[in-house]
């Protein structure tokens, strides 16, 4: 169900911009311009008397581009997007889960430039789901 999220997150983000590449999930590819979206620990929220359960799901979104100005505009984009997600904003691929929000829990930084010159850039976020 978590990663069927993060799936639907990156193909979210993909159908919301036109981005300099496609999005991968989990690893960070050894490209030079690469974006990349990966889940991070986090808790579930609460269960319900009528079964249902909110979830926590927390994610990282890594941006890394040979220009800098390119990669800090793609990150600020896609964080200011994913920040104002509402319910129904993110379709769930099989009906698993319901998309309540998205928020920002660490602004975009810097994390390195890497030993091939490309600059990588990083922000963190919560995403709340009902389990269906």
């Amino acid at each position: 169900m978590a990663s069927d999220f993060i799936d639907d997150m990156a193909t979210h983000l993909e159908s919301a911009f036109t981005l300099f590449t496609s999005i991968s999930v989990d690893v960070l590819p050894e490209d030079l311009n690469a974006i990349t979206i990966r889940r991070i620990p986090s808790a579930p929220l609460g269960r319900y008397m009528d079964s249902t359960k909110d979830w926590s799901i927390a994610f990282q979104v890594l941006v890394k581009h040979q220009e800098q100005w390119k990669a800090i505009q793609t990150m600020n984009n896609i964080t200011i997007h994913l920040d104002q997600l509402g319910p129904g904003d993110v379709l769930s691929a099989d009906d698993s889960y319901q998309f309540i929000k998205s928020e920002i829990y660490t602004m975009p930084i810097l994390v390195e430039k890497d030993s091939r010159g490309s600059y990588i850039y990083s922000a963190l976020f919560n995403a709340t789901i009902t389990k269906n």
